[in-house]
């Protein structure tokens, strides 16, 4: 009998974090992909890329993005 999607779930917690993060690539790579969708985002990816180039935003670091995320979340609960 195949595994319930609970059964799924809890499997996939006891993975790593970048077992997980594998797991995750693989099954979106599965679904259909919705051309208006990638359209767009391709759209506010150059969007982003001019306003970097052209001096009208700055980039933050990753580091520093994550890090005020878990401040956010933190603060939240």
């Amino acid at each position: 009998m195949p595994m319930t999607l609970t059964q799924i779930e809890s499997e996939a917690a006891k993975l790593n974090s970048r077992q997980r993060a594998i797991l995750v690539d693989r099954l979106s790579a599965t679904l259909p992909v919705d051309k208006s969708i990638e359209a767009e985002w391709m759209e506010e990816a150059v969007r982003r890329h001019e306003s970097l180039a052209s001096g009208c935003c700055k980039a933050k670091s990753a580091k520093t993005v994550l890090c005020n995320i878990r401040k956010r979340l933190a603060s939240a609960k």
